[in-house]
């Protein structure tokens, strides 16, 4: 149950940081109560100025949105492998087919370890990019862990495994200020 527990973990970590580089939540819109007291009649419309052609760029020249559009499809990618590991993980009976699976989710985690390694990060992106690829270190030797694991029937591979998805991420959520002051 533990190791349910902190694949769960992770996976929230990493969950929260494929959101960062999305567009800001808007502010929730204020609601008149005025209109709940008065009947409708007696309101008058308030005209509203229209708004002009809004480009959303948050500053962010061409290049840096690449990088932010890359990250973000990196930690989804990533945090998609450690969801389908987890719920390899949870099926376990020992089987071909489950080892299969779980061969399967641990290519994928491989696989966004090695997209992640390739991210090019601008001068604004540096700082979190630095940060980033010190978790994915942590994460890049989790597959032939847990592989390792599997086939010698060792649970101290898994647990070594385990220790470095924690580490990872904690590395991820100590970058999330970073993360969040450079996609602004």
């Amino acid at each position: 149950m533990k190791k349910v527990t902190i694949f769960l973990s992770v996976m929230i970590s990493l969950a929260l940081l494929s959101g960062c580089g999305g567009k800001e939540a808007s502010a929730p819109k204020e609601t008149s109560t005025q209109s709940q007291t008065q009947p409708a009649q007696e309101t008058k419309p308030v005209e509203q100025p229209k708004p002009e052609p809004k480009v959303e760029t948050n500053g962010l020249s061409e290049a840096d949105k690449e990088y932010q559009s890359a990250f973000v499809a990196n930690t989804t990618a990533l945090t998609k492998a450690l969801l389908q590991m987890s719920e390899v993980s949870q099926q376990f009976d020992g089987s071909d087919n489950w080892k299969k699976k779980m061969a399967a989710a641990l290519a994928m985690l491989k696989n966004g370890v090695d997209d992640a390694k390739k991210l090019k990060p601008t001068p604004r992106f540096q700082e979190v990019h630095n940060s980033y690829m010190k978790a994915i270190a942590e994460f890049e030797k989790v597959p032939d862990l847990i592989a390792k694991g599997i086939d010698k029937n060792d649970v101290t591979y898994i647990n070594k495994a385990t220790d470095k998805m924690v580490a990872g991420s904690q590395m991820i959520n100590q970058t999330m200020p970073l993360i969040q002051k450079a996609f602004k």
